[in-house]
């Protein structure tokens, strides 16, 4: 059988944060924000209204969490739990399995 990804890759490095798409047929692109997968249609309505280039990582984190949980809600394929990840200039970096949980 075929398998594939669809991935979006986040990191820094000296020029500061990067957001990276990565199509399962190969293609990249790096934009201010991204999503991938079933539920992107709704993710997407949520970064294009409430994104903006100077967020606080807070409002950054919520804007992410609203998007993840758009896709949830919309699209039966997009699981039911949201992780967040966030991954500073500095080095540091903060996981959060289960931000939100809403089956539960």
């Amino acid at each position: 059988g075929h398998v594939s990804a669809a991935l979006v890759l986040g990191g820094c490095d000296v020029n500061g944060p990067h957001v990276y798409q990565i199509y399962p047929h190969g293609s990249t692109g790096k934009l201010p924000y991204t999503t991938m997968g079933s539920g992107s249609l709704a993710a997407m309505s949520v970064f294009e209204t409430g994104w903006s280039e100077d967020m606080s990582e807070e409002e950054a984190v919520a804007l992410v969490k609203r998007a993840i949980m758009a896709g949830v809600w919309n699209d039966l394929g997009s699981g039911s739990n949201c992780d967040t990840c966030v991954i500073r200039t500095d080095g540091s970096m903060t996981m959060d399995r289960g931000a939100l949980t809403p089956n539960d």
